[in-house]
């Protein structure tokens, strides 16, 4: 779910209801009292589902996802950005042939323009975290993958303070830690500081935000 500059709401997920296929992304923009504006639907014949809204500067709208219509047979993560009644303007996949890919959570920096996001990629034996950072334009700033060879990662949630001072993201990373996965933290900061938090059972962080004294 996402405030909106107008008082309103977007909430981003999926329907089986509607659409064109199996399971569909859905995104449904509201009023202040909540009540619908209008409702959109993107997808194929195949599951594809949202996991991430943000409104950027300009009051245009990014969803991030993941689509199995438009990718290989194990899906692709899937962004979309969108203009103010939800029409598409453009669309990006990213993955690896032959391998699971899914973003989940995806933010906007109004400084430098960038939206963020992140989710897993099975492209190598193990699943890794990945975060990729795209211009308005379509173009790629940085993409990041994982910390090297391990067992799974994955990151949920990213956010960015204006103008990058700093980015972070959070997940879950089985590759190292205290246990059998823990809550796992990137920063942009320190070099790109990597931490994890748990216990010896299975921990994982799906959410964060940043505190006023940083």
């Amino acid at each position: 779910v996402e405030c909106t500059k107008d008082g309103g709401f977007l909430c981003a997920g999926g329907t089986f209801g509607a659409g064109a296929g199996d399971e569909d992304m859905y995104l449904v923009r509201f009023d202040s009292v909540g009540d619908t504006v209008w409702t959109r639907t993107y997808g194929g014949s195949r599951v594809d589902e949202a996991r991430g809204v943000v409104e950027t500067e300009d009051s245009l709208i990014v969803i991030s996802g993941f689509t199995h219509s438009f990718a290989d047979s194990l899906g692709d993560s899937w962004l979309l950005r969108l203009d103010q009644d939800g029409d598409t303007v453009w669309t990006r996949t990213l993955g690896a042939l032959g391998a699971e890919d899914r973003a989940y959570g995806v933010c906007y920096d109004s400084v430098t323009d960038l939206i963020f996001y992140c989710g897993y990629t099975m492209a190598t034996n193990f699943g890794e975290g990945f975060w990729q950072a795209v211009y308005y334009n379509n173009t790629t700033w940085y993409t990041f993958y994982g910390t090297g060879p391990g067992q799974f990662d994955e990151l949920y949630s990213i956010k960015s303070k204006p103008g990058l001072t700093p980015f972070a993201a959070v997940g879950t990373t089985f590759s190292q830690g205290a246990g059998l996965g823990d809550m796992w933290l990137f920063s942009s900061t320190q070099s790109w500081l990597f931490a994890s938090y748990g216990t010896l059972m299975e921990d994982h962080a799906y959410d964060f935000d940043f505190t006023q004294d940083n």
